[in-house]
């Protein structure tokens, strides 16, 4: 099993980690705040959008 943790501080994002078991891979998002996000797979890769203006515009619209 290998893991690894990548520091990002951009925007929301604080850091990655991602953890290797055998043929599965999780990958975790430690964010600053709740946001919401969006996720697409594409052949063998994973897009993942963190949208943190959407979860600020939302939070304002549902005060």
């Amino acid at each position: 099993a290998g893991k690894s943790s990548h520091d990002v501080n951009l925007g929301d994002l604080r850091s990655v980690n991602v953890i290797q078991a055998g043929e599965r891979t999780r990958l975790v998002l430690n964010l600053k705040r709740t946001v919401s996000y969006s996720a697409a797979i594409s052949g063998k890769s994973i897009l993942v959008t963190v949208d943190g203006a959407a979860a600020s515009a939302s939070a304002a619209a549902a005060a």
